[in-house]
C-alpha cells in the first residue's frame, strides 16, 4: 500500500496545486483505473 502513495505523488506531479475537490477526485480517479488496470 506505501508502495500505492508513493508512485501516486510521482504520477500526480508532486507539488500540482488542485483548486477543487472535484478536480482533485477527477485525477485521482483516472489515475486508480489506470492502476487497476
Amino acid at each position: 500500500m506505501e508502495n500505492f502513495f508513493e508512485i501516486l505523488k510521482q504520477e500526480m506531479n508532486y507539488g500540482v496545486v488542485y483548486y477543487s475537490y472535484e478536480e482533485l477526485r477527477e485525477v485521482l480517479e483516472k489515475y486508480i483505473f489506470y492502476y487497476n488496470k
